[in-house]
């Protein structure tokens, strides 16, 4: 699963771990040109939240959630990081 990183800088980064949580119910993973700096300071200020928590937040009037979990890269190897998450619309199917 790819998955936007946070921690200082922002980057694309790919992390597999078993701790890794599923995508909240409703939102879905954004593109590293959707992050802006504001959001990217939101979730820098949640990295010292738990493990495991998500917080819900907004940003020009969108909705996200951070969620903080485990991410890999290969210059960090496994860290504690915060991954975005835009509130998707339901597709309708016919």
């Amino acid at each position: 699963m790819k998955s936007l990183v946070l921690f200082g800088a922002i980057c694309l980064s790919l992390f597999i771990t078993d701790t890794a949580m599923a995508v909240p119910s409703g939102y879905c993973a954004m593109e590293n040109k959707e992050v802006t700096p504001e959001i990217g300071r939101i979730a820098k200020s949640m990295l010292g939240n738990p493990m495991g928590t998500c917080t819900p937040f907004t940003s020009a009037s969108k909705n996200y959630t951070g969620c903080v979990e485990w991410h890999w890269d290969q210059k960090r190897g496994q860290h504690k990081g915060v991954t975005v998450y835009k509130e998707c619309k339901p597709k309708c199917s016919r």
